[in-house]
């Protein structure tokens, strides 16, 4: 492992999840000092606090290592594009300054606009938000393939066969709505 490569990744792919250096050392049981040495490339994490901090961002090392970075042309922030042969088909959806889809993004329905509070779809129940899968109180931005809050996957980026597995389980009230796998 690179250090430098590592410091990078780790910065980028926190920043990516709107976790703070405080918020991602809570979740491995570190001071946020040791974060920033981390991120910094002075000091390389022990084998087991890897594996802490890959599962603290919900994901697994080959995720970590197979995220490619790429820098954000507008703002100088640098984002994480996870490269897939078969994007998911909700990804691109057009959404008003709410972040909340001006059509379903599954059966292009407008239905939802008349209620302002509306998150799912009258006509086939997909949500009109990019939610995420695992806090329905969760809302993250229309590109987001992860949740900002919990670092869980979010509805636009499934599949369609797992989005409509998810449904499924929705419509027949199931509590557990957990995309990972």
């Amino acid at each position: 492992m690179m250090l430098s490569d590592f410091a990078e990744r780790l910065r980028i792919i926190r920043e990516a999840r709107c976790l703070s250096q405080a918020d991602l050392a809570e979740r491995i049981g570190v001071v946020r000092e040791t974060v920033t040495k981390w991120e910094n490339g002075t000091a390389v994490p022990r084998p087991k606090r890897l594996q802490e901090i890959y599962q603290a961002l919900q994901m697994t090392e080959r995720e970590f290592w197979e995220y490619t970075l790429s820098e954000s042309g507008n703002d100088d922030q640098e984002e994480i594009e996870l490269v897939e042969p078969n994007p998911a088909p909700y990804l691109n959806v057009e959404v008003d300054e709410r972040h909340r889809a001006i059509r379903c993004p599954r059966c292009g329905s407008r239905e939802h606009l008349e209620d302002e509070y509306a998150r799912y779809c009258g006509d086939c129940g997909c949500p009109v938000y990019n939610l995420c899968t695992v806090d329905r109180d969760h809302i993250n931005r229309p590109s987001a393939r992860r949740c900002g809050r919990c670092g869980a996957q979010t509805w636009w980026h499934l599949s369609e066969e797992r989005f409509a597995a998810l449904l499924d389980q929705l419509a027949l009230g199931s509590t557990d709505s957990s995309a990972e796998e």
